[in-house]
């Protein structure tokens, strides 16, 4: 009991809040950009401010959106590709060429369930859109009336939600210490999932632009934060050696043991080889709080944090004279593009409010030359409807003194055509700035092959490759948690779902003799 208390006392509770508030304060300028780029791509491209001085000029607030057009380019491209995936054995861990191939296809269906929630399209559009998205490896239980545990993958919902260790360095953060993950709660569904804690006494505001674990949100509704953190702990293990060459905890061969005599498996389970000895491993704990309690704390199998970060690309700049204080600035793919957007939507509403401003009359008439009849006068006054135009030519009272210029035609002036020049030359310089253009542009695509177009293609989108590299790493860093997950939740005889190369789909039989073996011990796989 005092070992828990330990994990649940508040000042355990104020560590973990503070590393979260500091989490969320270094990267807070990133998340606010996040937000700011996707409202500016998806939804509006003229800001509140902008609309506000628009009416006060009464000019239109028209948006002319060239950015998504780009993103949905490459994401239609990205679509149609897949990654491919290697597991090899590491330097000094014998592990079968059976048992690898398994796993790599293994790995493959667990892609592609996870895409069936778009995970690598969402990722990649975040990645674009944003600068930055966040995933997760987790297991469940294959279903509520099942004992076997599956391996899944999914997107956090919203990145901006999630943080992680700022000493972390690798691209996909699984170097740090800590990770965690916050999600909206409702009031009544806190308590209805949280029967037992009283939430009477705590305050709620409706400032949600700083940090805080209790709201209203815009729909006047009480929203509590929940968070899901995970933390590295060292501890020290017993490991011992098999016959087979694969290094285990002992806590591991026991278990093994025990299913191998619930399994009755023929095979002889491998022996001991030589004395175990103690190590210290990595293991992941993970807690689960709220504002002012820490509601659960586990001792997971996890070796590593099961976050994964996907960096677009980002750069690590410095505050100060000095080179000390660094801090990453995440950037999202259409970030210098932000600028000729804003000057086409102004060149565009100056030729709007032009267009708006257009003086209607067609003609100046002199008072004296307008004559009485009504015929003469409807002429005039429908200008859209064909007719004779009559006008007096001298005077009424005095014919003999002509009229001058009774009728003129209004003159239009035109728009500027700097205004014009500035409206068109925005999507070549979009195109400069982002990297993206045709080079077959100009030839006649009758001259060009099949695959010389796809090559063009490619080569016009080129400058998007550093958000593909840092999907990839991300994507890499996601296969390896589970592959270390592997051999500790696929237990005993199973049969697990494959895809293969080809994209065949099958299943194949696992921990029994004649298949392969998920007996693998930690860090034997790359």
């Amino acid at each position: 009991m005092a070992e828990k208390n330990e994990y649940y006392s508040e000042e355990n509770l104020a560590r973990i809040k503070k590393n979260i508030s500091t989490s969320y304060l270094y990267f807070e300028d990133n998340y606010k950009r996040f937000r700011d780029f996707r409202r500016f791509v998806f939804c509006e491209s003229v800001t509140e401010d902008q609309r506000t001085m628009l009416r006060r000029l009464n000019r239109p607030a028209t948006e002319f959106n060239i950015l998504e057009a780009y993103i949905s380019r490459l994401l239609g491209e990205f679509s149609k590709h897949e990654p491919s995936i290697t597991v090899s054995p590491a330097e000094d861990a014998p592990i079968p060429v059976e048992t690898t191939k398994l796993i790599e296809n293994h790995i493959r269906h667990v892609m592609y369930d996870a895409n069936k929630n778009s995970f690598a399209y969402e990722i990649y559009k975040d990645l674009l859109s944003g600068g930055f998205s966040v995933a997760k490896v987790w297991t469940d239980y294959a279903s509520p009336m099942s004992f076997d545990q599956v391996i899944k993958w999914e997107r956090e919902f919203d990145p901006t939600l999630c943080g992680f260790d700022p000493l972390a360095r690798s691209s996909h953060k699984g170097d740090g210490e800590y990770s965690f993950a916050l999600r909206p709660m409702l009031e009544d569904d806190f308590k209805r999932n949280f029967p037992k804690i009283d939430i009477a006494d705590m305050e709620f505001t409706r400032d949600i632009e700083g940090f805080n674990w209790t709201f209203i949100d815009s729909q006047d509704r009480k929203t509590i934060l929940i968070g899901d953190y995970y933390e590295k702990k060292k501890k020290a293990v017993k490991i011992v050696k098999l016959a087979n060459g694969v290094v285990m905890p002992l806590k591991k061969y026991k278990k093994m043991q025990l299913l191998w005599e619930q399994e009755q498996i023929l095979e002889q389970i491998p022996v001991i080889v030589g004395q175990p000895r103690m190590t210290t491993l990595e293991t992941i704990c993970h807690y689960k709080l709220m504002n002012n309690e820490i509601l659960d704390y586990q001792e997971t199998d996890y070796t590593f944090l099961p976050h994964v970060f996907f960096d677009g690309n980002s750069i690590h700049l410095t505050r100060g004279p000095t080179s000390t204080n660094s801090y990453q600035m995440t950037r999202p793919y259409v970030y210098h593009a932000k600028g000729i957007q804003e000057l086409k939507n102004f060149a565009g509403q100056t030729i709007c409010n032009h267009l708006q401003t257009l003086v209607q009359h067609k003609y100046i008439v002199k008072k004296e030359a307008i004559p009485q009849e009504k015929d003469y006068i409807s002429a005039l006054t429908n200008p859209q409807r064909a007719n004779t135009l009559v006008v007096q030519a001298f005077m009424e009272n005095d014919p003999s003194i002509a009229i001058p210029d009774p009728i003129v035609p209004v003159q239009q002036m035109s728009a500027p055509p700097e205004v014009m020049q500035a409206f068109s030359a925005s999507d070549p310089t979009t195109q400069v700035i982002l990297g993206s253009y045709a080079s077959n542009l100009g030839q006649n695509d009758n001259d060009l092959s099949g695959k010389a177009v796809i090559e063009s293609a490619s080569v016009g989108n080129s400058a998007a490759m550093p958000y593909v590299v840092g999907y990839l790493a991300g994507l890499n860093q996601m296969a390896r948690i589970q592959v270390d997950l592997m051999p500790k939740y696929i237990l005993g005889k199973r049969k697990l779902p494959t895809v293969d190369k080809a994209g065949e789909k099958d299943y194949q039989d696992v921990n029994s003799p004649g298949n392969p073996h998920l007996d693998y011990g930690n860090h034997a796989l790359n």
